[in-house]
């Protein structure tokens, strides 16, 4: 049985969704870089990070499941449950902390104005 068939599903959402947060941040930074050196930098830090730490990617997962002849059922669970752990890593974790600190920066998004 591999490492990754062994993982139980919480650990595994787990992962996924921390998975999904580095590479996010990869993108990001590296957006807002401007030399090469930088968007390198920017690029493989996070990525090292999650695959150091055995982060889960579901494009990876999908790779490997396929490779492997167990349990389809199984496989197609976790692969479903990487799949939302990186959603809300990426969307969640991520984006709603982007967007939550743009609107602090911008007066338009000033709540405390209108009736809400």
């Amino acid at each position: 049985e591999s490492a990754k068939m062994a993982l139980g599903m919480p650990e595994l959402f787990a992962k996924s969704i921390l998975c999904n947060f580095m590479v996010c941040l990869a993108a990001w930074i590296n957006a807002k870089s401007a030399s090469v050196t930088e968007k390198l930098v920017a690029a493989l830090v996070p990525v090292t990070v999650f695959v150091a730490l055995g982060f889960e990617h579901s494009v990876a997962n999908a790779f490997f499941y396929l490779l492997m002849h167990e349990n389809g059922f199984l496989l197609i669970k976790m692969l479903l449950v990487c799949i939302l752990g990186n959603v809300i890593g990426g969307m969640l974790m991520f984006g709603v902390t982007q967007a939550s600190a743009s609107m602090n920066r911008t007066k338009n998004w000033d709540l405390e104005d209108k009736n809400v």
